[in-house]
């Protein structure tokens, strides 16, 4: 699976992983060991806004301040770990 970190920090998800792992309207994210664990959240828990960036189903959400100074944008692999029940993204 591949999602995108645009340059202004926005993680994109696009709609065949969006629908299948975040039927919810808020994800939580975690960055630990230059990795992104994204949960998807209930909206009575808070949690950051996934919008709905297009009319595929795309969906994004503003994380700049979870990445590293470092970052550069770009294309990454992810993969879902259910024992987590989260997307892991490796930066």
């Amino acid at each position: 699976m591949k999602v995108k970190i645009n340059e202004e920090g926005y993680l994109i998800i696009p709609a065949e992983i969006s629908e299948k792992f975040f039927n919810t309207f808020s994800i939580s994210v975690v960055y630990k060991e230059n990795q992104l664990i994204v949960f998807p959240v209930k909206e009575e828990a808070g949690g950051i806004i996934l919008k709905y960036k297009n009319s595929k189903g795309d969906r994004s959400a503003l994380i700049k301040e979870f990445l590293p100074p470092n970052f550069k944008p770009s294309e990454k692999n992810a993969v879902w770990n259910e024992n987590l029940n989260a997307l892991l993204i490796n930066i």
